[in-house]
Formats: structure tokens, C-alpha cells, sequence
């Protein structure tokens, strides 16, 4: 995972530059120009720093927190960064970097679940991270004036969830922008041997809880890495899986969402977890626009 966000981040070295409205202004060498922030945009910070305290409690440290990344006005485009299952906000610093250098601010979520122990993850439902994207792309319209949306894995999977719900024929203060998908969750594989234990959890999963292998990767494992769990819980498949099919009926207001918009996509050929013909099937039926495969 760290190679392949690592190359991503290098390919997106080549963003296209930003268009700028802004007048030229005669003023002294090495004087700097700054409106104030505006009342939603102080707003939205402080509603981030809320946000982000919330998620303190458990945390393994400080790295796996929700992070924003802001100019101390409103942008151009700013742009939310949704992470993995299983993973936490660590593992988007590289791509954060490279927006808020090409003149982003950027916004992050830590979905619920993540961050702290892997067995907070037995309780939680798509609807809570739907939420958490929901706020940051709230927080994200404050501050920028085009609004991209990038997500690894189960963040790809939201991101177009969440494209589909708040941009799909819908009037909005903030425009969508271009959308970035890492191994994006169109569709999931199961190993066979743990098709059985993954369906029985997702059909009675509180029932189930205490009869079935919490782990659907066992021997649980020890949780040496600190930023993202080793160990993957049967309710967290269970949710994803709940995730990809809601984006498999919502296909249509997908695509209208995307249509027009810059679509960039990397997928690895020897992902074992997401399917990377359904990821290229996916591609292949965009609307037409610049889309980069």
C-alpha cells in the first residue's frame, strides 16, 4: 500500500495548473496581499476542530487524526481525502501535500472505527462513515470554491457515494471539481474460504458476533503498525460490501455526477482485494471527458 500511494503521489506531480480570476495588483516587493477569512470559513475550521477532538478518545496517536490543510482564506478548489478500510488519515499526508501545493485546501476524515483498536470496527455502520464524509465535504465547500474528492480503497467507494448523493442533478454554492480514485472498492473479492464466515456475520451480525471468527484474515494477528489495524473485521467487510452495492444502484447518478469531470484512476493488477476488471469496467463507461486510466 505505502508503494502504491507513493507512486500515485508522484503521478500527481502533473495536475493541471490552476485557473486564476484574480486582478494585478501594483504593490511593494515582498508585501503580502490577504483578504480576512470569512465568517463560513472560520466556521468551518472551528466545526473541523470540534470534529477532530471527537475522534481523540482511543486514538493510537496523533498521526491517525483527521488533518486539514489551509491557506487562511478561501481557495480556488480544496479537496477531500477519504481513507481505507482498516486504515487511517496517515496514509493520505503524501497526497495532501501535493494539493496544497498546487494551491488546495485540503481536507481530511478519520471514519469511524479507525485509528484506535480494530474491534471498534465491529460496531459500526456504512451510515456512520457516510457521516463522516458528509461533514468533511461540508467543511471542504468553505473552503474552496470547486470542491475534487479523493479516496483510497473504501474511500474510492465513498467518494463516489458521495458524488452521487450531493452533486448528481442538484443545484450547489460549490461546484464539483475532478475526482481521484486509489484502487477505488467498485467491487470486492472474497477469498472462497471465507465466503461462508463473511455472509453468516452480515446476515445476523449481532447474533452472530460470538459464534463466527471475529477476523476474516486469521490467525489474529498483533497490531505492531501505527497507523492502520492488521487484523480485518467480519462487520467492516460487511459495510464495505453494503457500500459497493448501493454505489452498484446508484451507477446512474454516478455517472451523471462525473460527466465533464476529470476522472483520475490507478489500480494495481495484483490487488487480491478489489477487482481491477471492475475497476476498469467502471472506467471504460464514463461519460466522455478527460478521464486518465
Amino acid at each position: 500500500m505505502k508503494i502504491m500511494m507513493t507512486v500515485a503521489a508522484a503521478v500527481l506531480l502533473g495536475l493541471p495548473a490552476l485557473n486564476s480570476n484574480a486582478q494585478t495588483v501594483s504593490v511593494p516587493e515582498g508585501t503580502l496581499i490577504r483578504q480576512a477569512p470569512s465568517r463560513e470559513y472560520t466556521e468551518a475550521l472551528r466545526r473541523f476542530a470540534v470534529y477532530r477532538a471527537s475522534k481523540q478518545s482511543g486514538i493510537k496517536n496523533e498521526a491517525n487524526l483527521p488533518f486539514v490543510k489551509e491557506r487562511g482564506e478561501k481557495s480556488p478548489r480544496s479537496i477531500l481525502l477519504v481513507h481505507g478500510l482498516t486504515d487511517s488519515p496517515y496514509y493520505m499526508t503524501a497526497l495532501a501535500d501535493i494539493f496544497y501545493a498546487r494551491g488546495y485546501n485540503v481536507v481530511s476524515v478519520l471514519l469511524r472505527g479507525h485509528g484506535t483498536k480494530p474491534e471498534d470496527l465491529h460496531r459500526v455502520y456504512l451510515k456512520n462513515w457516510r457521516d463522516d464524509v458528509k461533514l468533511g465535504l461540508d467543511i471542504a465547500r468553505e473552503l474552496g470554491d470547486e470542491v475534487s474528492i479523493a479516496g483510497f480503497s473504501t474511500g474510492g467507494a465513498l467518494a463516489l457515494d458521495a458524488v452521487a448523493d450531493n452533486f448528481a442533478g442538484r443545484g450547489d454554492a460549490a461546484r464539483f471539481g475532478d475526482m481521484y480514485l486509489f484502487s477505488p472498492a467498485i467491487e470486492v473479492s472474497i477469498p472462497a474460504d471465507k465466503v461462508k464466515m463473511v455472509k453468516a456475520g452480515c446476515i445476523a451480525p449481532d447474533l452472530t458476533r460470538t459464534f463466527v471468527q471475529e477476523w476474516a484474515r486469521p490467525p489474529y494477528k498483533t497490531e505492531s503498525d501505527p497507523a492502520r489495524y492488521s487484523n480485518m473485521s467480519i462487520n467492516g467487510l460487511c459495510q464495505l460490501l453494503t457500500l459497493t452495492e448501493r454505489n452498484r444502484l446508484n451507477h446512474g447518478r454516478i455517472m451523471t455526477a462525473l460527466k465533464g469531470h476529470g476522472v483520475f484512476t490507478v489500480q494495481s493488477m495484483a490487488d487480491q482485494t478489489v477487482s481491477a476488471p471492475a475497476v476498469a469496467n467502471f472506467m471504460s463507461g464514463l461519460p466522455a471527458g478527460d478521464h486518465v486510466l
